[in-house]
C-alpha cells in the first residue's frame, strides 16, 4: 500500500458498518506506523508484511526463483487462511509481489479494485521479462514496463477480468475520513500552495542540467504571488533529491503524510511536474487549480508524452505551461485552462 492507496483505503472504510471487523496489510513500515495514529471507528487489525522488494521481473533467473520461494513463505504465513472475505485493493499497484497476492487471494475471495485513474494499457511492454515472470513466478496477465531502472508490473484489464475482480467506487463520507486522520495533521497545516517534488531526476527526457535551477525559478515566481508561510513543499517519500531552493518550504512533520491529506479547502494551487495526486478530486476541492510542469522540466521525449497522456487521462482541469512566462500569466489572471 502506498500513500495514495492509504487515502483510498480510508475512503472505503468510511462507507463500511461501524461494527465490521477489518484487517489491513501494509508492505511499508512508515505507512504502517502512520496507521497506528488513525482513529478507526471499526475494530481494526494491522499487519506489517516483510519487505518483499519492488520488482521480481527481470532477466536474473536465479533471483526470480528465489523471489518465488520468498513469496510462497510470506503468503503461507499472512494470507493462506483468508477465505470468503471481501478484499479491497487500490490504484498504483505496480508491484509484482502485490499483484501476485491479489491473483492468489482472488481464487477464494471476492476482490474489489478501487481505482480512480486510467490504466496505462498503451505504455510499451517488455515481452521477455513478462514471459519469465509468468512462467517462473506465476504472475499472469500483467504488462511489464521499465521505470527508473526497475521492471514493474502494470495491472491490466485482462488481469481484472481473468481474476474476476469487481471494479468499485465507494460513496465516500468525507466527514468520517477527516475524523479518522485528525490526529495526523500538524496544527495550522492549511497551505494555499502545495508543491510536490521528487522522483523525476532519473527519468529519461528530464532536463537534468536545469532541474534544480528550474525549481529555484518556480519558487521565485510563487513568492511574487504568495507569502512564504502559504507555500508548502512535499517531497516524494522515496525520492528526496536534496533541492536547495525547496528546503525552506518543507515541513518535516508533513513529509510522511499522503499529499491528499495536505490539500484542504483553503488550498488554491497544486503544482507538480506530474503526480497521481492530480487525480484527487473531492466536492470541497472545486476551486483547486492544478498546474503540471512537464513541459518545462522535460524535453520533447517519448517518456514525457507518456506522462502527459497519463495526466490528461485524469480528466480534471489542469494547466500545462510550456515555459515560466506562461505560468506567470496563469497566476496573474488567477485562472486555468486545460
Amino acid at each position: 500500500m502506498n500513500h495514495t492507496a492509504l487515502i483510498q483505503a480510508l475512503e472505503v472504510i468510511s462507507t463500511l458498518p461501524k461494527n465490521k471487523p477489518l484487517t489491513i496489510f501494509f508492505a511499508r513500515e512508515p505507512l504502517f506506523q502512520l496507521a497506528q495514529k488513525i482513529t478507526f471507528r471499526q475494530p481494526v487489525k494491522t499487519f506489517l508484511c516483510p519487505d518483499l522488494g519492488l520488482s521480481v521481473a527481470g532477466f536474473n533467473l536465479k533471483k526470480i526463483i528465489e523471489d518465488r520461494i520468498k513469496y510462497h513463505l510470506v503468503y503461507q504465513e499472512y494470507f493462506n487462511n483468508i477465505t470468503k472475505q471481501d478484499i479491497y485493493f487500490f490504484n498504483h499497484v505496480y508491484w509484482d509481489f502485490g499483484l501476485k497476492i491479489i491473483q492468489d487471494l482472488a481464487k477464494k475471495n471476492k476482490v474489489y479494485f478501487y481505482n480512480h485513474f486510467p490504466l496505462q494499457e498503451e505504455e510499451p511492454g517488455q515481452i521477455a521479462p513478462q514471459l519469465l515472470l509468468k512462467y517462473l513466478f506465476g504472475l499472469k496477465h500483467t504488462r511489464i514496463i521499465k521505470s527508473q531502472g526497475n521492471y514493474c508490473s502494470l495491472i491490466t484489464n485482462e488481469f481484472i477480468a481473468k481474476n474476476r475482480i469487481r471494479l468499485f467506487t465507494p460513496k465516500i463520507n468525507p466527514k468520517l475520513v477527516q475524523e479518522m486522520v485528525a490526529n495526523l495533521l500538524p496544527p495550522q497545516t492549511t497551505p494555499k500552495v502545495l508543491v510536490l517534488a521528487g522522483g523525476d531526476l532519473s527519468q529519461p527526457g528530464i532536463d537534468k542540467k536545469n532541474y534544480r535551477k528550474n525549481f529555484a525559478h518556480l519558487i521565485k515566481i510563487l513568492l511574487k504571488f504568495y507569502k512564504k508561510k502559504d507555500i508548502l513543499v512535499k517531497m516524494h517519500p522515496r525520492f528526496d533529491e536534496n533541492i536547495k531552493a525547496l528546503k525552506p518550504f518543507i515541513n518535516a512533520q508533513t513529509q510522511s503524510l499522503p499529499a491528499e491529506l495536505l490539500i484542504t479547502p483553503q488550498t488554491e494551487l497544486l503544482i507538480a511536474l506530474r503526480s497521481t495526486t492530480f487525480s484527487f478530486d473531492r466536492p470541497y476541492l472545486r476551486k483547486l487549480k492544478r498546474i503540471a510542469l512537464l513541459n518545462i522540466f522535460y524535453t520533447d521525449s517519448p517518456q514525457r508524452d507518456i506522462f502527459l497522456k497519463m495526466q490528461k487521462g485524469f480528466h480534471l482541469k489542469t494547466f500545462y505551461p510550456g515555459n515560466f512566462d506562461q505560468l506567470v500569466t496563469v497566476l496573474k489572471r488567477n485562472g486555468i485552462h486545460s
